[in-house]
């Protein structure tokens, strides 16, 4: 079970995420909410570098 455990240690993080691509995002976010589209297919995602 201790080998377990560390198998499944949290990754090392990327660094901090440039504000801008989240004020990108939460903008692209309400535009689709203002559309309408917002469900399983109508979203918008970002991948931290």
């Amino acid at each position: 079970m201790a080998t377990r455990a560390a198998a499944q240690t949290a990754p090392a993080s990327a660094g901090p995420v440039d504000r801008a691509l989240i004020d990108d995002l939460v903008a692209a976010n309400r535009i689709l909410a203002d559309q309408g589209v917002v469900d399983g297919y109508g979203h918008v995602s970002l991948r931290h570098p």
